[in-house]
């Protein structure tokens, strides 16, 4: 949200203060998501066998990773090129409703939001284990069955990246001169 506000309202007043909220949130996705990776890592410390095969699996994810980002990347780069900011703000939104749908369904996990039953159950349809479920789940957070609460977070997510900046734009329209 705080970049497509940036993106639509280049205010310079906000630059530094948006780039100063940029750097400590990717500070702080990076110390989680790295404390993940040592914690998992610290259960084989005794096996050595699996340990090979865990570090080999994490190199692997973490090569698909980089490739999808790398493939965001340069599709944002590619709209906002050749002027099609709004499918590019798009594929943020989708991506960042993933994320949030996600997080939805890790704090029901964790007992901080009340569990549900499932909606719908489209597993039959695509399975979220299928090469293209997964890269569905990896890109825009597919969920075969997802619960209210997941849908709500997922729509309100593409609706806060898609709209709210239309709230700050400013009014580029002349003004009637009053007499």
């Amino acid at each position: 949200t705080v970049f497509v506000l940036l993106y639509r309202r280049p205010d310079s007043r906000l630059v530094k203060p948006i780039l100063a909220i940029m750097i400590v949130t990717v500070a702080l996705t990076t110390t989680i998501e790295g404390s993940e990776i040592l914690l998992y890592l610290s259960g084989f410390p005794d096996n050595s066998s699996a340990l090979y095969s865990v570090i080999l699996g994490g190199i692997l994810g973490a090569g698909i990773g980089v490739s999808i980002g790398a493939l965001l990347y340069y599709l944002l780069a590619y709209f906002m090129a050749n002027g099609v900011v709004n499918a590019a703000f798009l594929i943020l939104a989708l991506f960042s409703a993933g994320m949030l749908s996600h997080s939805v369904q890790i704090l029901t996990q964790a007992d901080w939001l009340p569990a549900q039953r499932i909606i719908w159950d489209t597993s039959s349809l695509l399975s979220e284990t299928s090469l293209l479920g997964q890269l569905l789940y990896a890109i825009m957070g597919y969920e075969a069955t997802p619960t209210a609460n997941q849908v709500v977070a997922y729509v309100f997510g593409v609706l806060l990246i898609l709209l709210l900046p239309r709230f700050f734009v400013k009014n580029t329209r002349p003004h009637a001169k009053s007499d």
